[in-house]
């Protein structure tokens, strides 16, 4: 006998996937966004330093933070998917030493840094996750008696 009302939350993180009650990616990819542009803004300070460094430093601090949970942010929309390919693109240009006003095609940094782009990425990821899990249940099937 309780009289309170049990509160209701408007998101739930669940395993760092956070979701609402549509089960839509909108939080999930927001908060990729923020956490991989504070993760940008602390790599910020390495402006000088060789590609290869800023690189390194993309692929160990910033990517991993919008690569989490790839099988459900796969399955987000694409105007989301597209908010973290900014991102990656704004850090490819910071690499490069350019800005948006130099003009030079996504596409060409991409290809000089051999990163993939978000949604390529995340698929490959994705896949992954598939044939690890399928095949560990390959396994658990073939050892029953």
């Amino acid at each position: 006998n309780n009289p309170l009302p049990i509160p209701t939350k408007s998101s739930t993180n669940i395993l760092g996937y956070r979701t609402d009650q549509r089960l839509n990616g909108n939080h999930h990819v927001n908060a990729l966004v923020k956490k991989a542009n504070s993760a940008y803004k602390s790599i910020q300070r390495f402006r000088s330093a060789p590609e290869h460094v800023n690189l390194t430093l993309l692929k160990s601090i910033i990517r991993p933070t919008f690569e989490y949970a790839p099988l459900p942010s796969i399955m987000s929309r694409n105007c989301h998917l597209e908010k973290l390919q900014k991102l990656q693109n704004k850090v490819l240009r910071f690499i490069n030493g350019s800005r948006l006003i130099d003009r030079i095609p996504n596409a060409v940094l991409h290809e000089k840094f051999k990163i993939e782009s978000v949604r390529e990425r995340l698929l490959k990821l994705a896949n992954n996750q598939v044939n690890v899990l399928l095949s560990q249940a390959l396994e658990q099937t073939e050892t029953l008696p």
